[in-house]
């Protein structure tokens, strides 16, 4: 297992058709830890909707609103805080489920590229986040501890090194001719 590591190493050349099937499955292995990074986001959420809702309601009441407005927005989004990332979460995991059992049995290079992307894209939004005061402050009133922080960050750029190997490798399948063909899933 441990000489399988080599595998994440971007620089280093993939060659052997058994190494290439092994890295594209590294895909597969990022999408079902962003299975479990994504409940536990989802059930962290879920328990603390009442300090999400009470951030919500805060930014809702805007200086010189009609009350009435106020009171109706708060009412709107108790059902939109309380259950829209709840839904959102099972969507995820079960993409992101369907997509590592594609990667694990057809060791593609498409599917880890677009994890690969989306996993950026939220590395990138997260430190815009982690910059914005106001981001920290909400943090803070969930109770997201800075090493807690760190530790999805790590998390974050092993998942992508995972999608970013499986590209690899499923592209070295492709170019050996040794990768199945999708169209027939």
């Amino acid at each position: 297992m441990i000489d399988k590591l080599r595998l994440l190493n971007p620089f280093k050349p993939i060659i052997a058709a058994d190494d290439a099937g092994a890295a594209a499955r590294a895909g597969a292995v990022g999408a079902f830890l962003t299975v479990v990074s994504s409940l536990y986001g989802g059930v962290r959420l879920y328990l603390h909707r009442d300090q999400l809702l009470a951030i919500a309601r805060q930014s809702a009441s805007a200086p010189g609103q009609d009350p009435e407005v106020t009171r109706q927005t708060a009412a709107m989004m108790e059902g939109l805080v309380t259950y829209t990332p709840l839904v959102a979460t099972v969507i995820m995991v079960l993409l992101y489920l369907v997509f590592g059992a594609i990667q694990w049995r057809r060791r593609t290079a498409m599917i880890p590229l677009i994890m690969f992307l989306f996993s950026a894209y939220g590395v990138v939004v997260g430190l815009l986040g982690f910059l914005n005061p106001q981001t920290q402050i909400q943090s803070e009133a969930f109770g997201i501890s800075i090493w807690e922080r760190g530790v999805s960050w790590i998390f974050a750029v092993i998942v992508m090194a995972l999608f970013w190997a499986g590209f690899r490798g499923g592209n070295r399948l492709k170019k050996i001719g040794a990768a199945p063909d999708i169209s027939t899933f």
